[in-house]
C-alpha cells in the first residue's frame, strides 16, 4: 500500500465505527489490534501488509490455536477464523475505497490454496 495516499488509522476509525453493534465493534477492535501487534513486533506499519506477510500472520494465528487450551497464547479456532476474517473485511473495506489499493489477505489466501 501507498502510505501518501491512504490514512490507515482515519480508515480503521471509520471501519470500525460503521459497525451495527457494540459488541461488533469490539471484537473488530480486538482483532485489528492483534494484526497490528503483530505487524509492530515486526518493524512493520499496517501499510506494509503483503499477501505474503497477511499469509505468515494467518499461519502464525493457526499455530496459536494448535496450543493446548489454557496455554498462554492460545486462541480457539473459532477465534483465528474471527480474526482472519475481520482482518480481511478490514482491507476489503480500504480496497473498495481506493481503487489502486488489493487485499493482501485475498492475495495470501489464494496462494495458499493454490487457487
Amino acid at each position: 500500500m501507498n502510505a501518501t495516499r491512504i490514512d490507515y488509522w482515519a480508515e480503521r476509525m471509520f471501519f470500525v465505527s460503521i459497525q451495527p453493534s457494540a459488541r461488533t465493534r469490539k471484537t473488530y477492535e480486538y482483532s485489528l489490534r492483534i494484526l497490528e501487534a503483530w505487524l509492530e513486533s515486526r518493524g512493520l506499519s499496517p501499510i506494509d501488509l503483503t499477501p505474503e506477510r497477511a499469509g505468515d500472520f494467518v499461519h502464525e494465528l493457526e499455530d496459536r490455536g494448535r496450543i493446548a487450551a489454557g496455554t498462554k497464547g492460545h486462541l480457539s479456532p473459532s477465534t483465528v477464523q474471527t480474526i482472519t476474517k475481520v482482518c480481511t473485511r478490514m482491507y476489503s473495506s480500504i480496497e473498495k475505497r481506493f481503487a489502486a489499493i488489493k487485499n493482501p489477505f485475498s492475495a495470501a489466501s489464494k496462494g495458499r490454496d493454490g487457487v
